[in-house]
């Protein structure tokens, strides 16, 4: 057992050296003295450098993910199309390919989840993985090029009548990264502020003064946490073991539910604040997703993992 934790464990280090940098690296000291401040010059060096990428075609989508870091699009698909991706879902829930997580780590929400494979679920390949309007706002928003697809990701989420919804770190306000990078979900059944809704910070996403000041601390703080180090940060910091910007210091980091009907996507810049909302006894919701974080990994690493059979949006992410 010792052994196969070591191989995990190992594995896991050789695949952050190439994957999309982390939220932060390194120990308490090192971060004290500056270190997630200096990565993010150094991002802010090389985005200044570089022209920004955009396409006419979806400018009024580009505006708004700029200045929100959010953009919400209604009835994006064709009925059609809609009820082709229900009906793939259906039978890939049916499959043994989807994986039940009861009272999944102990936070109360039952969780299912699994990744629908493109010979089961066409459909949702050609039109969703494969979405040219996704995969053109990723690149404005990160100037990086989408040259492999995503992995699709299906969850399904629902809580108990006798379970309650306020131990998951994930209902803690956070950013996913200090770099702009995107998510896109596309919600299955209608989403309300009953059944756990995203909730996100709109304008959060900006590296300002402000933004900038929050991860020089919190890169400290969470330093701290994974050396054991819990008592050694303020309390307003740390909620389900979870380092977030304290309401007090940062009231502006407020975010709202991101609510909407069925067939909606939701393109979400995830270096901005956000959290999942409290779900309700005996509500449940559904959705797929893809998470572009692997776009950050040298090309020709992605290139490397394709060559091999393996998903860069799996493994690099």
């Amino acid at each position: 057992i010792f052994f196969m934790k070591f191989i995990r464990n190992t594995a896991k280090k050789i695949l952050q050296l190439f994957a999309a940098p982390k939220s932060y690296i390194g120990n308490s000291k090192l971060n004290k003295l500056g270190l997630q401040e200096n990565r993010i010059n150094r991002f802010l060096m090389r985005q200044k450098k570089n022209e920004s990428y955009s396409n006419p075609k979806f400018s009024k989508d580009e505006k708004i993910l700029d200045r929100d870091g959010l953009l919400i699009i209604s009835n994006f698909f064709s009925d059609k199309i809609f009820v082709k991706i229900k009906e793939e879902i259906k039978a890939f829930k049916a499959s043994e390919g989807l994986l039940d997580f009861p009272n999944k780590q102990g936070f109360g929400v039952d969780w299912k989840a699994g990744n629908p494979s493109a010979i089961m679920c066409p459909t949702i390949h050609k039109y969703f993985r494969s979405n040219n309007r996704i995969h053109e706002l990723v690149r404005h928003t990160t100037n990086r090029k989408v040259k492999f697809l995503p992995y699709v990701s299906y969850e399904h989420l629902t809580l108990p009548l006798n379970q309650n919804d306020n131990k998951d770190p994930n209902r803690v306000l956070h950013a996913d990264r200090y770099y702009p990078t995107i998510k896109a979900v596309l919600y299955l059944d209608d989403v309300t502020e009953a059944n756990g809704p995203f909730y996100y910070s709109r304008g959060s996403h900006h590296l300002d003064k402000q933004r900038i000041e929050f991860e020089t601390k919190s890169s400290y703080f969470q330093a701290l946490l994974k050396e054991g180090k819990t008592s050694q940060v303020p309390e307003n910091w740390i909620k389900n073991n979870r380092i977030h910007p304290p309401a007090d210091l940062y009231s502006n980091y407020k975010s709202t539910p991101i609510i909407g009907k069925a067939n909606t996507l939701a393109v979400i810049n995830t270096c901005g604040f956000h959290n999942r909302g409290e779900m309700q006894p005996q509500n449940s919701r559904e959705a797929i997703r893809l998470v572009f974080h692997y776009v950050y990994s040298p090309s020709f690493i992605q290139s490397l993992f394709n060559l091999f059979k393996l998903s860069p949006g799996r493994w690099l992410n």
